[in-house]
């Protein structure tokens, strides 16, 4: 089977969730005040000095064209530490606890024509 993959390792948004954590964080995004740029992997003290808790990471991306039928898209994550929830444009894809393993979601039936929001709280 042909498969197209893309790389969303760059250029995410980083922030802490410690003083800001909404739970509608899935719908709004992340705060733009205190929230930095980071290249993934990243754990989110190595890009915000001092932080320990709740973080933040968004990805905006842009889709020229969605899967075609019979295709379907998967988001796949290498890792994340300890608690996850991932978002993509306003509606939660699920959650991962886990540590050093790697997990996915479908998300064929979320993606957008134009720009796209994946939203990660940690």
């Amino acid at each position: 089977m042909q498969q197209r993959i893309w790389y969303l390792n760059q250029n995410w948004r980083v922030c802490s969730g410690n003083e800001h954590s909404p739970r509608d964080f899935h719908l709004s995004g992340i705060p733009e005040e205190g929230a930095v740029c980071a290249d993934l992997p990243c754990f989110a003290h190595m890009a915000l000095e001092d932080h320990l808790g709740i973080s933040w990471y968004e990805k905006r991306f842009r889709l020229q064209e969605l899967p075609e039928a019979g295709f379907r898209a998967v988001l796949r994550f290498e890792s994340a530490d300890f608690r996850c929830v991932v978002s993509l444009n306003g509606s939660i894809l699920g959650e991962h606890l886990g540590c050093s393993d790697p997990f996915s979601f479908d998300v064929t039936d979320r993606l957008l024509c134009g720009e796209n929001r994946l939203t990660v709280r940690i």
